[in-house]
């Protein structure tokens, strides 16, 4: 069993909520932070703190998927070589047989159903025939 790559979506929402309340407060607040010189190294600090981590949230989203990416890629192409390797098998008799009946098994599984609500066995007596028609197909008897 493969474990398969996934983008961290949950920390990339959850940073863009972060860096919208962010926005939206400094903008609501804007005379109160921009315009007094007391504020200014929070200001600043916090803008130049926020900028910074969002570089490094972006280079860690581009990180991820181009890891995702190039694992879907090495899947495909490894998935092509099995498939080259093993066309033999897949063009063989054998095969055809085993899709036929695969086939077969859905037509006949579709058409399975039940008659009646009695809680017996008669609720199912065109299915049992159908199952047994299917049985007999590709047993011996």
């Amino acid at each position: 069993d493969m474990s398969y790559l996934y983008m961290d979506h949950n920390l990339y929402r959850g940073w863009f909520y972060y860096v919208t309340t962010i926005g939206v407060f400094f903008l609501y607040n804007y005379k109160a932070f921009f315009h007094n010189k007391n504020f200014a190294f929070v200001t600043k600090s916090t803008l130049g703190l926020t900028w910074f981590i969002s570089n490094l949230v972006y280079f860690k989203y581009r990180k991820q998927l181009l890891r995702c990416n190039l694992f879907d890629e090495y899947v495909q192409m490894r998935a092509d070589e099995l498939v080259k390797q093993n066309e033999h098998m897949l063009r063989s008799e054998e095969m055809k047989k085993f899709v036929w009946y695969t086939a077969d098994l859905q037509e006949t599984l579709a058409r399975v159903h039940r008659q009646a609500y009695n809680n017996d066995a008669s609720d199912f007596a065109d299915s049992e025939l159908l199952l047994q028609d299917f049985i007999r197909r590709y047993t011996d008897e």
